[in-house]
């Protein structure tokens, strides 16, 4: 395994690759550039692996947590989409294979897991601002503190997984149907 510190779209390297793996990661890239490079890096028959989501199974708490993220997101209008049905129609990938996998067990501590919310694009302290943030903070820390045991949370997570190949030269993307 190669590690590499920088940016996707300021990366350069001749060297070829089996699997390019893109974590919860690709939608933060510039899909126009990086997908390009991708299928220019990889090796004959290598795969480029897309994680779009992650997401915990359901939890004890989720009913109440829910309102809180809305609440507090800095993202008040966004919109879901599909990143692999994005990607596939703007002509820069086609996926093989698609599917969920797990759940897998996951253990977290709650310090671990309060922070991990700021991580998230709509509740990233800079964005919503240090005081909501610890607001934020303390709220979801007390929210799930009922349900940990010694420190530690316990759940599932499930993981979206699109495997296939980018392409070199992206034709002009497919016209949407009509309905």
């Amino acid at each position: 395994m190669t590690w590499i510190e920088s940016s996707a779209e300021a990366f350069e390297t001749d060297e070829k690759f089996d699997l390019i793996l893109t974590p919860q990661s690709l939608h933060w890239m510039t899909w126009e550039v990086v997908l390009p490079r991708f299928a220019r890096w990889l090796a004959p028959g290598g795969r480029l692996a897309v994680i779009p989501t992650c997401r915990f199974e359901e939890t004890p708490w989720r009913s109440e947590l829910m309102p809180l993220i809305r609440a507090y997101s800095a993202m008040q209008d966004f919109e879901p989409y599909d990143l692999i049905d994005e990607i596939e129609t703007r002509g820069l990938f086609r996926a093989d294979e698609r599917g969920w996998v797990g759940p897998e067990p996951w253990r977290q501590s709650v310090d671990d897991y309060v922070l991990s919310w700021k991580s998230r694009a709509g509740l990233a302290w800079e964005r919503v601002g240090a005081d909501r943030a610890e607001e934020f903070a303390s709220r979801v820390r007390r929210l799930v503190e009922p349900h940990a045991r010694d420190d530690w949370l316990e759940f599932g997570v499930v993981a979206e997984l699109a495997i296939g190949t980018p392409e070199a030269n992206p034709a002009s993307p497919p016209a949407r149907a009509s309905s």
